[in-house]
């Protein structure tokens, strides 16, 4: 810290003479820095044999500073310099852990700079304090101060523009969101295959609208940041150093491990993480008691269990959470903390098929934030609403219900973002994106394949514009995937399977070649459908196994997962077309038990229904005929108990054409 106040007095010295008093006092500490770091307890070296160079830990970031150079895709730096983070922690390599942690900082300064959301900031001056805190050279302890007093600079600039833009909801009493920050944005997820891929929104984390007051400790970072920042600008150093020595305190390592972990993928130390946070916080301020911090606690482990598959205990994390955000701020408050708790509860409630539950949570959503926001006014968590809820609406069958609401969403994202200086007078972001690419699935859905492909093309050059034409991206992956499918209909088999092979590729780059991750399996599934369609069931085959094995080693070997259960399903129903009906059987069999495990014995569920339906298959091909119309009756009832009895939905159609060809078996 000594070090930090030296060089920050040094960059506003205007005395020559003091100037290089400063500079010997520096030179002085660092000498005796190196000393200490240098020499074991009997003044041995301990370099590690070389392990912990400039030179070496340079040439690790060599390759990931040069594609964040040339405009690379954040998600993919932010995960590359997150492994270095990791390896720095687990090899105890002092100068990588500061390295990375530097790096990430500024990777969150560009983008909370550009996007002008201060959360980001936020997390770019924790990561840069955390670094500070380890750093022991000059030019590294510079750099950083000079960091952390730009930083500063754009917060006041941005929060000063806030408070103008947001004194009428104040006005309302309306209160600001007090929740937890993470450091590291969400993974990416992909949904359904055989449904296209839409990305599901969470309510964005809001800009702090006014400066808190120290009554909730959820701000006592922040505010000891500004705190510090303020009293280095006016030459305070005394009171910066025992800010910053506070702020530290206040930077939670479990959050911290908990967001790398989940940019890794590695969902079950994302959840031990998550699991350890939560436990410290009830200790921390009662079991009972409805607190701020062990509620977004809650809401992380919502989100770990969700990851992992299990939505149950998804489902039971986020209804406490939002029961306690209820308790907080009250019962009929609209409030931010409690609109993003219905979100993400109404996004588990799909996930476990029920999808009229997710649409009322999605609906409580909307309303909350027409409330909070103004029932006229544009803003990017009304878009997502809207998002979410075309999403759910779809889910359920209603397809014309989900196009008005992505409609309400494309025309939102375009008047949000058309006032913005950084996309210009033509919009492009990855909000209109996503649009885009829903109302492509839902035209799709609708048998209207050309109009789905219009929107396809479209979304696909706004985001190689926005990330680069040469970028590799997953926000370019879904319309390229999206594309694919639409080939699929049309029965150009081959472009499909170049435009799939394209998005595996992407993805390969983005997440690593040899890495596990869920995007990368949904586009090797989708690489089999096609082969599949082209008649060559063998290497479908393959694909199918590739994109299980990479699930099992995502969710474990002995999870019940609905990921593992379509690979299953889909892998008996190619095995049926291969002749091996037996093999059939068995993968069917263990879908459906997992699937049954996972939802529930007696729940109705899509996933179920197709399951039931390609046991029936199979059943039939095996000529047993009694057999397949027992599935495929199951199949039938169970659809309609999910989208309504007397809803007119493909699936029901399919079902009973089912129907009708096993009677006509039987009767023969």
């Amino acid at each position: 810290m000594a070090l930090a106040l030296y060089i920050a007095a040094v960059v506003r010295c205007d005395n020559r003479d003091q100037g290089e008093g400063l500079e010997h006092r520096y030179e002085y500490t660092e000498r005796l820095l190196q000393g200490v770091s240098s020499k074991g307890p009997q003044g041995q070296s301990t370099d590690d044999k070389g392990l912990d160079t400039p030179a070496n830990v340079a040439e690790k970031f060599q390759d990931l500073d040069r594609k964040w150079a040339a405009g690379g895709n954040t998600d993919s730096v932010l995960v590359g310099y997150a492994q270095l983070l990791v390896e720095g922690i687990v090899n105890d390599n002092s100068m990588l852990e500061t390295e990375a942690m530097k790096s990430l900082g500024d990777v969150y300064l560009k983008r909370g700079t550009e996007t002008r959301n201060t959360r980001d900031l936020t997390r770019a001056s924790a990561l840069y304090n955390k670094a500070l805190a380890r750093c022991h050279n000059v030019q590294g302890t510079g750099a950083l101060v000079h960091r952390l007093l730009y930083t500063a600079k754009i917060r006041q600039i941005i929060t000063t523009q806030n408070k103008r833009s947001t004194r009428t909801q104040r006005q309302q009493d309306v209160t600001g969101r007090k929740d937890h920050f993470s450091f590291f944005s969400a993974a990416p997820s992909s949904d359904n295959i055989n449904d296209g891929m839409r990305r599901l929104q969470s309510v964005t984390e809001p800009q702090e609208d006014e400066k808190p007051t120290r009554v909730d400790d959820d701000n006592e970072y922040e505010e000891y940041l500004d705190d510090g920042c303020r009293a280095l600008q006016t030459g305070d150093l005394d009171t910066a150093e025992q800010t910053f020595a506070f702020a530290l305190q206040c930077v939670h390592f479990n959050e911290l491990k908990a967001g790398v972990y989940r940019s890794l993928c590695d969902f079950e130390n994302f959840k031990t993480s998550s699991e350890q946070t939560l436990h410290k916080y009830v200790l921390k301020y009662g079991e009972n008691t409805a607190h701020s911090k062990v509620a977004a606690s809650l809401h992380n482990l919502g989100t770990a269990w969700g990851e992992l598959g299990d939505h149950r205990k998804a489902v039971s994390c986020h209804e406490q959470s939002l029961q306690m955000n209820r308790s907080i701020h009250g019962e009929g408050t609209a409030h931010l903390g409690i609109a993003a708790s219905l979100n993400d509860l109404g996004t588990a409630w799909s996930e476990l098929g029920e999808h009229r539950k997710a649409v009322r949570c999605h609906e409580q959503c909307l309303q909350m934030n027409r409330s909070i926001y103004g029932e006229d006014t544009v803003h990017p968590d009304i878009a997502r609403s809207l998002t979410n809820l075309g999403n759910a609406c779809s889910d359920l069958g209603d397809r014309r219900k989900a196009l008005s609401y992505y409609e309400q969403a494309l025309q939102m994202g375009k008047n949000i973002y058309a006032k913005s200086s950084i996309y210009g007078e033509d919009p492009a972001h990855p909000d209109i994106a996503n649009s885009l690419n829903n109302l492509g699935v839902t035209w799709s859905d609708l048998g209207d394949h050309r109009e789905a492909v219009d929107y396809y093309e479209q979304a696909l050059e706004m985001t190689r514009f926005i990330y680069g034409e040469d970028t590799a991206h997953p926000d370019i992956a879904v319309p390229l995937n999206n594309l694919a499918n639409a080939c699929r209909e049309f029965g150009d088999y081959w472009k499909a399977v170049s435009y799939i092979e394209q998005a595996l590729q992407m993805m390969r780059v983005v997440y690593g070649k040899d890495t596990a991750h869920p995007d990368i399996a949904s586009s090797l599934s989708n690489l089999g459908l096609t082969w599949s369609d082209l008649g060559d069931y063998r290497r479908a085959f393959n694909y199918y196994e590739e994109a299980l094995q990479m699930e099992l080693r995502i969710y474990g070997e002995d999870t019940a997962h609905p990921n593992i259960a379509d690979s299953l399903s889909i892998l008996g129903e190619t095995c049926r077309k291969l002749g091996d009906y037996r093999k059939a059987l068995s993968y069917n069999l263990q879908s459906l038990q997992m699937m049954r495990d996972f939802y529930g014995e007696d729940t109705a569920h899509p996933g179920i229904a197709n399951t039931l339906i390609n046991l029936g298959n199979t059943w039939k091909s095996l000529g047993d005929h009694r057999k397949a119309f027992s599935y495929y009756e199951q199949a039938l009832q169970m659809r309609r108990v999910v989208y309504g009895e007397d809803t007119a939905h493909p699936d029901i159609a399919k079902s009973l054409n089912n129907l009708g060809t096993a009677w006509k078996d039987l009767d023969e």
